[in-house]
């Protein structure tokens, strides 16, 4: 659910680069400077509020241990081998800097902050090249042009946000049934 919110609230992954994607999530720090003095204070909290939102939920289920349970390896099953080791390797890294940030004792709520902002970049790159992404949001939403309203992609696991949006390309016709 997190990918496909993402989706749809970032739209155009083309406007977005690296650095400009955390300004439009409000995931940058403030800034504060006076000659040669330079202070950076807590995230400035401008831009998609709900994307924002997403991210830093999604960042909070890198702090535990990572195991993926037996729904969501089988969904690993569907999605490229390429895309499941990018997904792999995304979620020990997030989870190694949650590490790093909980042996350096800083605050939770900072260090989940900083998690989200490197979310953000991976989940840009995971978005960017693809251009069915646009395709299945406008699905998703019943675009009348699409033909379809029905898209898929993965949910529940946020750490496996990188490879659902990847399978967010797929034809209606291979997606399962939206539930009931």
């Amino acid at each position: 659910m997190t990918a496909f919110g993402l989706a749809v609230e970032i739209g155009d992954w083309d406007r977005l680069s690296g650095r400009r994607i955390g300004a439009y999530l409000g995931l940058v720090p403030t800034e504060s400077s006076s000659g040669a003095t330079r202070s950076q204070g807590g995230i400035t909290k401008t831009g998609n509020g709900h994307a924002r939102r997403l991210l830093i939920e999604a960042a909070w289920h890198h702090r535990a241990p990572y195991r993926p349970g037996v729904g969501l390896r089988r969904r690993w099953d569907q999605s490229s081998p390429a895309a499941r080791a990018r997904a792999q390797a995304a979620n020990r890294r997030l989870h190694t800097r949650w590490q790093n940030f909980d042996a350096r004792k800083k605050r939770p709520v900072v260090a989940n902050a900083a998690i989200a902002r490197e979310l953000d970049r991976l989940v840009l790159v995971a978005g960017r090249p693809r251009e069915g992404l646009r395709v299945a949001v406008m699905r998703s939403r019943g675009h009348p042009s699409s033909g379809a309203s029905v898209c898929q992609y993965s949910s529940a696991a946020t750490s496996f946000m990188l490879a659902a949006l990847r399978v967010l390309h797929v034809a209606p016709s291979h997606a399962p049934a939206p539930p009931t």
